[in-house]
């Protein structure tokens, strides 16, 4: 749990335009986007929904380990547009991102909790 902490105080201190949080499942991402992203929009897993954003926004994709290219290549087009806003991205396994999309963002690894 101390990552944990020190992960959400570091990022609530400066958070990155462009993140990438990795985590196995049960390691803390959504709560972590929680405490992070309150009032950020939350976007469905889907190509129209991520061609219609508006490239002026706070968003959230969750797990987006399984993306299809197409979906894959509408986030790296949101990813160069992105200048003032913040993007949050969760994933299990980094090697499932293309590196294009990794090479825009700052990643970040979450442990699994221990006791």
């Amino acid at each position: 749990m101390e990552q944990q902490t020190n992960l959400l105080t570091r990022l609530k201190t400066k958070l990155p335009n462009n993140l990438i949080i990795v985590g196995s499942k049960y390691s803390g991402k959504k709560t972590l986007m929680l405490e992070i992203a309150p009032d950020f929009y939350y976007v469905d897993n889907n190509v129209e929904a991520i061609r219609s954003l508006d490239p002026k926004g706070n968003y959230v994709f969750i797990d987006i380990d399984d993306w299809s290219s197409a979906c894959f290549g509408a986030m790296l087009k949101l990813l160069e547009e992105n200048n003032n806003y913040n993007i949050i991205i969760t994933c299990k396994n980094i090697m499932n991102l293309p590196r294009s999309i990794q090479s825009r963002c700052q990643i970040e690894k979450m442990e699994p909790y221990k006791d």
